[in-house]
């Protein structure tokens, strides 16, 4: 899982076999495809490369089109 601060909430990430692909360093993560996540309105797709978040323009909040730093995790 990775927060999300567009969607101020977190998203899971299944890996392995039929799931996401992991570089496997924990302080710059690349996952592999895409995340696409739908809650009410709210749409969010992004990808995660090198530690930070490119959200893709088809999502639906504020920080479409940008890319930011994968914030550490709050909970």
């Amino acid at each position: 899982m990775f927060f999300c601060p567009a969607c101020n909430t977190s998203h899971g990430i299944t890996l392995g076999r039929n799931g996401w692909s992991w570089n496997e360093n924990e302080d710059k993560p690349t996952f592999n495809p895409s995340l696409y996540s739908v809650a009410g309105e709210l749409k969010c797709h992004c990808f995660v490369r090198d530690g930070r978040i490119e959200y893709l323009t088809d999502s639906t909040h504020d920080l479409r089109g940008k890319s930011v730093e994968l914030p550490d995790w709050p909970f």
